[in-house]
Parts: structure tokens; C-alpha cells; sequence
């Protein structure tokens, strides 16, 4: 990850990403049933 950004933005990413990553992976697990 890089560094330079200010850590807000950075944790704001890391949160959207993680979001987006976990709705995907629930939705998987309930699709895959």
C-alpha cells in the first residue's frame, strides 16, 4: 500500500475495499450453496 497518501484516504480505501470483497465473498458462499 502506499505510504504517501494521508492514512485517512488510506483507510477509507482499505474500508471500501474490504466492503466490496466481503459482500462478494458472502455472495458467493450463499450462490455456491
Amino acid at each position: 500500500m502506499a505510504t504517501h497518501i494521508s492514512g485517512r484516504a488510506t483507510v477509507a480505501v482499505d474500508a471500501y475495499v474490504f466492503r466490496r470483497a466481503y459482500i462478494k465473498l458472502q455472495m458467493y458462499r450463499y450462490y455456491s450453496k
